[in-house]
């Protein structure tokens, strides 16, 4: 389950996920290079890369603790964060993107809340757990 974002993106674009006062992630296209940016107080995610593409089609998914990102298809990146996705309020973004669609049929929400009244087992390799 997650919520879903898909974009037509084209030379000097800017994407924003933020609450009020903060930008949770960050979206660039510009000078030919892809930069994506996931920023909390404790953890910082930076990923750039390199495309000779002019215009493409972008695809946001935002899960409870990860996201996926798909470049045309092709490109693919997928990333971990400390970010309480939960508090996620506004998207914003500039002239050179363009919306094609958005699935928010689920509801990004505290882990703490979603694990309330449900037992939990947590499976690992290591003994020290």
């Amino acid at each position: 389950m997650f919520q879903e974002y898909k974009f037509k993106i084209k030379k000097d674009s800017k994407i924003n996920f933020c609450d009020q006062n903060f930008i949770f992630f960050h979206f660039s296209f510009r000078n030919n290079y892809i930069f994506i940016n996931c920023k909390s107080k404790r953890w910082l995610f930076e990923k750039k890369i390199i495309t000779k593409l002019n215009e493409f089609d972008l695809i946001i998914r935002l899960y409870q603790n990860y996201a996926k990102i798909l470049i045309n298809d092709n490109i693919k990146v997928n990333y971990y964060y400390q970010v309480d996705f939960s508090y996620f309020q506004e998207l914003k973004f500039n002239s050179n993107v363009s919306l094609i669609s958005k699935n928010e049929d689920f509801k990004l929400t505290k882990y703490s809340d979603y694990l309330r009244d449900k037992r939990v087992v947590i499976v690992a390799p290591g003994g020290y757990l």
